[in-house]
């Protein structure tokens, strides 16, 4: 049969040639399947590199480098510290006056009063202004200094020219600085003892009713608004402070607007700055300093 020898394994060697005549062999399912799976093998060893590769990343995304140990990922919290302690309350408020200004807190004293920021809104209560004022208006009108702080004195340097209730101490011509009432709280109401002024300029003016330590006319106190009856100390800074009140110069006060102050007052008490009846007012920087003076010592400001 020729020269051909046949392969039972259906390959031939190198250069061989296939027998002529006889069918090619084809290979089995299961051997093709086998051959795809071991072609697959690479792929699949390069997604589970892949996978390994990405759950490192998203472990380190979490914890940072490498792996740590809860304790080294999530350290506990620092202990808190200890609350601060409270600042000590501030001083207590003190009296003082501005020039053209309010009121402030513990103000370096001088022999002027006290020098401030002018236009601060006083941190004082209502009833330490009140009393501040009374002993301005009582420093002007010459009343601090005399007995009994002026409760029971007529206007000073004139002489008395009436004294219609005939109260006992008090005689007509007699100088205005000799009468004096020594028990205020005595009266039912104002005594009426008129007194003339005496004036270097020679000026002639009305007798004056002025009675008391903030010189309180007969008709202030027989208005019917008012009808002060009680004139002893007590009742007399009581009526002061109603007036203080009807001629607004505390609320000026207590925001620092002393020019309101004055100009409220001085038609009622001529000795104010501003001059306002031309019988000499005070210059305003000394009524300034006896308004500091009085809440300095006052008991209603401490």
């Amino acid at each position: 049969m020729g020269g051909t020898s046949f392969d039972p394994t259906g390959t031939n060697p190198a250069g061989a040639t296939p027998q002529q005549g006889a069918p090619a062999t084809k290979p089995s399912l299961w051997d093709t399947w086998t051959q795809k799976a071991y072609s697959l093998r690479p792929l699949g060893s390069t997604l589970q590199q892949a996978g390994n590769n990405l759950e490192q990343r998203s472990l380190n995304m979490l914890h940072g480098d490498g792996f740590r140990t809860d304790a080294q990922a999530y350290p506990p919290p620092p202990p808190p510290q200890a609350l601060a302690a409270r600042p000590p309350p501030p001083p207590p408020v003190r009296g003082g006056i501005t020039a053209g200004g309010g009121l402030v807190q513990n103000p370096v004293p001088n022999d002027q009063g006290h020098s401030q920021t002018p236009g601060q809104m006083s941190p004082y209560s209502r009833a330490c202004v009140l009393a501040g004022l009374r002993g301005m208006v009582a420093h002007d009108e010459g009343m601090d200094l005399l007995p009994n702080g002026g409760y029971g004195s007529f206007a000073a340097n004139g002489r008395v020219v009436a004294n219609p209730r005939n109260l006992n101490g008090i005689a007509v011509n007699m100088k205005s600085n000799d009468a004096r009432i020594a028990d205020p709280a005595s009266l039912t109401g104002h005594p009426g003892v008129a007194v003339k002024l005496n004036r270097r300029d020679g000026k002639v003016i009305p007798p004056t009713t002025a009675f008391g330590r903030y010189q309180i006319l007969d008709v202030t106190a027989d208005d019917p608004r008012h009808h002060f009856t009680d004139f002893s100390p007590a009742g007399q800074d009581a009526a002061m402070n109603k007036m203080l009140g009807e001629l607004n110069m505390v609320n000026p006060a207590m925001r620092g607007d002393w020019g309101a102050v004055f100009a409220n007052g001085r038609k009622t008490w001529a000795s104010l700055p501003g001059d306002y009846h031309h019988q000499g007012g005070k210059d305003p920087d000394e009524t300034k300093a006896a308004f500091d003076r009085a809440i300095q010592s006052a008991p209603e400001c401490k």
